[in-house]
């Protein structure tokens, strides 16, 4: 053990020389420093968004270097200068992700100089984080019932993803009277956070979801939002209240648009799952509609007078 009075001595092997173990430089030559985190996940294996890095020190007049290392330190970033003449502690904001900015899962800082006097002092080094969803590749996302107690007519969605710039397949399931069904199937391509808008026919739907396609890259979904109109409840009872209508109920109108160009617009009427016909058309599947500008009419108005109803009464 080294005593109170003993020191250490540092013997080169050609020189001669004998050296203590003590100053700030190595025989009047500058020592080469370099202090490392960490990588650091706040244990959790969502993706982060980095904004800047803040660093807390007194450089003590000597310039340092700052790199940033990401992902279990597979990635380098480039190394960035921090200089200042000004003594005392200080504190820095640095831009040490790019304009993207970039979203890593993990990361470490390496804070480096090189000098021969009085090294600087480090107090604190932190980053700005945001936390991102799952960086995921076949997750099913969860079944979403849209609020809705009853089914809903389903004709859409806006996905807020980002794909690394890769092909990413995605397929749109529903659940419908205890039966899961593939309705559409798209590609996506997003270098960076974007949204992307897709539609089909609209189909009944108790639940939907996201399925990715088997071996697809990864990505970042933010969110789905989904176009839907919600129907009328279908019941089984037995009469009918006091003053609830007891005629024919109109579930869903479809509008085709067939050309940009064309003056008529075609509009389906569906009950109970069935396309109604156009008698008055000559047995049409849709009702033709045509208007110069705003007006209001029955969808049949072109081509026939529009039939009368009952009235239901009431109790």
């Amino acid at each position: 053990m080294q005593g109170e009075d003993e020191e250490i001595l540092l013997v080169g092997s050609t020189g001669g020389i004998t050296y203590t173990h003590s100053g700030t430089s190595d025989d009047g030559s500058a020592i080469a420093c370099r202090i490392r985190t960490g990588s650091f996940s706040a244990g959790r294996r969502e993706e982060k968004l980095f904004g800047d890095i803040y660093l807390d020190v007194d450089t003590g007049g000597t310039p340092l270097s700052l790199q940033v290392f990401l992902n279990e330190e597979t990635h380098a970033n480039a190394v960035l200068p921090v200089a200042s003449a000004t003594p005392g502690r200080q504190r820095f904001l640095l831009h040490a992700f790019g304009e993207a900015p970039q979203k890593a899962h993990s990361i470490a800082c390496e804070v480096s100089w090189s000098s021969a006097l009085a090294g600087p002092i480090l107090y604190q080094l932190g980053y700005a984080i945001t936390p991102q969803p799952d960086l995921t590749n076949t997750r099913v996302t969860n079944w979403d019932d849209l609020n809705s107690p009853d089914e809903v007519w389903l004709s859409g969605i806006t996905v807020d993803c980002d794909t690394g710039g890769a092909v990413k397949t995605i397929n749109i399931e529903i659940d419908f009277g205890g039966v899961r069904t593939v309705i559409a199937t798209f590609d996506v391509v997003a270098n960076g956070r974007h949204k992307f808008k897709f539609s089909w026919l609209a189909v009944s739907a108790h639940m939907v979801r996201i399925r990715p396609d088997p071996g697809c890259a990864p990505w970042l979904l933010y969110r789905a939002d989904w176009i839907y109109v919600q129907r009328a409840a279908a019941h089984q009872q037995v009469g009918h209240p006091l003053r609830e209508p007891v005629g024919p109920v109109l579930h869903r109108a479809r509008s085709l648009l067939r050309h940009a160009s064309a003056p008529t617009k075609q509009i389906e009427v569906y009950v109970d799952e069935v396309r109604l016909t156009n008698a008055l058309a000559g047995g049409l599947t849709y009702w033709p509609v045509v208007a110069n500008g705003r007006q209001r009419g029955p969808p049949h108005a072109a081509v026939g007078p529009r039939p009368r109803l009952p009235l239901p009464r009431g109790g």
